[in-house]
C-alpha cells in the first residue's frame, strides 16, 4: 500500500499539477454522473458541431452533463500537453489551464481548438524554440476557436473543403497571436490581465473584415440558461471550500498569509505562487470563487455555462493577479453603471461584464478603488457593443474590452498624477 503523502511534503509544482488534474477529473466525472448514458454522445455531438459564437451556452445546446464532460476533456488535454512539454507549474499555469475548462462550457471544444494549437506548435518550430515557451499563449489563443467552427459550417463548399479552410484559419490564428500579443501588452502596460484576448480582438477584426468582403458575416447568438441549480451551486461551493482547506494546510494554518496577497496591485506579471506560495494562492482562488458565486446570488443572476466558465476563469486568475481587494471595485463599478445605462445587473452581458471585468483589477490595485470603480463603469459601457465588430467570434470579448479601457484610462490617470505631483512641487 502506498504511504500517505502529507501535502507539505509535495513540491509546489507537483501540488499544482495534482490540483489541476483533480479539477479536470471533477468536471469530467460530474458530467458523466448527471448525464444518462444513452444521451451523452448525441448531446456531446451537438456541442462539437455548434459554432461556439458568443453567447453559446453549452448547458442549453448539449445539457449540463455533456457541457461538463466537454470541459473536463479540454482541461485534461491542456494539462497533458503541459505535462509532456515538461513545464513547471505556476500561477500562469493555473490561469491558462483553468480558463480552458471555463470556456469549454461556452465556445471551446477539442475539435475547434486543435488547429489553433497546431499553429502555435508550428510557430515554435519556425522560431526554432521549444514548444513549451509558447504553449500557454497557445492555450489562451484558443479564444478564437469559434472562427474554426464558423468556417466549417458557413462556407458554401463541400465538407472536406470547409474543414480544410477552417483548419488553415485556425493554424493561422495559432501562428499569428504569439507575434501580436507581446506588442499589445505594451499598449496597456500590464493593466489588462487578459492580454491575449486583447491581441486576439485585433486579429478577429482583421479576419472578420476579410470574411465580410466575401459576404460572409457572423452574428452573435443568445443561448442562455436561466436560473441557478442548487446542486450546481453547492458543487461549486464545495469545490472552493476543499481548495481553501488544502491551501490552509499548505500555508501551515496561517490565515494571515492569505491577506498578504492583497498587498499586490495585480499588475502583470503578478504570479502569486512565486510571490507568496502555493498555500495562500489556493486560499485566494477559493475565496474569489465563493465571492463570484455570492455576487450572482445577490443580483439574482444565473449559474450556467458562461457564468460558471467566468467563475472558473476568475478562480484561475486568482493565482495570477486577482484578489478581493482589487476586484471588488470593478464589480461595484459594473453594478453601479446599470443605474445610468439601459441595463440591469442580471442581464446576461452585464453578469459576464462584472465577472470578466476583473481583468482590469490591476487598475484598482495600482491606482486605488475609485479608479477601479471608474474602470468597471467604462468596461460595462463598452463591452455591450464591441462584440459586433468581430461578429461574436472572439470568446475573450471582455479581454479585448478591458484592453481598450486600460489603453484609454491608464494614460489619463497617470497624466493627472503627474500634474498633481508637479503642482505639489
Amino acid at each position: 500500500m502506498k504511504r500517505f503523502e502529507h501535502p507539505l511534503s509535495i513540491k509546489p509544482s507537483e501540488m499544482i499539477h495534482r490540483v489541476l488534474l483533480a479539477y479536470g477529473c471533477l468536471l469530467l466525472i460530474t458530467g458523466l454522473i448527471v448525464t444518462p448514458p444513452n444521451q451523452l454522445l448525441p448531446q456531446l455531438s451537438a456541442i462539437l458541431v455548434s459554432s461556439g459564437v458568443l453567447l453559446s451556452d453549452y448547458f442549453v445546446l448539449g445539457g449540463i452533463g455533456p457541457a461538463l464532460v466537454n470541459a473536463g476533456i479540454v482541461t485534461l488535454l491542456a494539462l497533458l500537453l503541459s505535462r509532456t512539454q515538461g513545464l513547471s507549474y505556476s500561477g500562469m499555469s493555473i490561469a491558462a489551464i483553468m480558463i480552458m475548462g471555463g470556456f469549454a462550457l461556452f465556445g471551446k471544444n477539442p475539435l475547434n481548438t486543435a488547429p489553433i494549437l497546431l499553429g502555435n506548435y508550428l510557430f515554435s518550430r519556425y522560431q526554432r524554440e521549444p514548444w513549451s515557451r509558447y504553449l500557454y499563449i497557445g492555450l489562451f489563443s484558443t479564444c478564437l476557436a469559434p472562427f474554426v467552427s464558423y468556417l466549417w459550417t458557413a462556407l458554401p463548399f463541400s465538407p472536406v473543403i470547409n474543414l480544410a479552410i477552417g483548419g488553415l484559419a485556425g493554424i493561422f490564428i495559432g501562428f499569428a497571436i504569439p507575434t501580436v500579443a507581446p506588442h499589445t501588452a505594451s499598449f496597456h502596460l500590464g493593466y489588462n490581465l487578459y492580454n491575449v484576448g486583447f491581441a486576439a480582438g485585433f486579429i478577429a477584426i482583421a479576419i472578420m473584415s476579410v470574411l465580410r468582403g466575401f459576404r460572409l458575416d457572423s452574428q452573435s447568438v443568445m443561448f442562455w440558461r436561466k436560473g441557478i441549480d442548487i446542486w450546481l451551486a453547492l458543487w461549486l461551493a464545495a469545490g472552493c471550500l476543499a481548495l481553501f482547506l488544502l491551501g490552509f494546510i499548505l500555508a501551515e494554518q496561517k490565515l494571515s498569509t492569505l491577506w498578504r496577497i492583497t498587498r499586490h496591485s495585480g499588475r502583470a506579471i503578478a504570479d502569486f505562487v512565486f510571490m507568496d506560495g502555493v498555500g495562500p494562492t489556493f486560499m485566494n482562488m477559493a475565496v474569489m470563487g465563493l465571492l463570484c458565486l455570492g455576487y450572482l446570488l445577490l443580483i439574482g443572476g444565473d449559474l450556467n455555462g458562461p457564468t460558471l466558465g467566468a467563475i472558473l476563469t476568475t478562480i484561475g486568475f486568482a493565482a495570477f493577479g486577482m484578489h478581493p481587494r482589487n476586484c471588488a471595485p470593478i464589480a461595484a463599478g459594473v453594478w453601479a453603471s446599470t443605474f445610468l445605462l439601459r441595463y440591469q445587473p442580471a442581464d446576461p452581458s452585464i453578469q459576464l461584464a462584472a465577472l470578466f471585468g476583473f481583468g482590469l483589477a490591476p487598475i484598482a490595485g495600482q491606482f486605488g478603488p475609485i479608479w477601479g470603480f471608474v474602470a468597471g463603469m467604462l468596461h460595462c459601457a463598452i463591452v455591450t457593443t464591441v462584440g459586433s465588430v468581430y461578429g461574436g467570434l472572439n470568446l475573450y470579448n471582455n479581454g479585448f474590452t478591458a484592453g481598450l479601457v486600460a489603453l484609454m484610462l491608464v494614460p489619463f490617470i497617470e497624466s493627472l498624477k503627474r500634474e498633481d505631483e508637479s503642482n505639489a512641487a
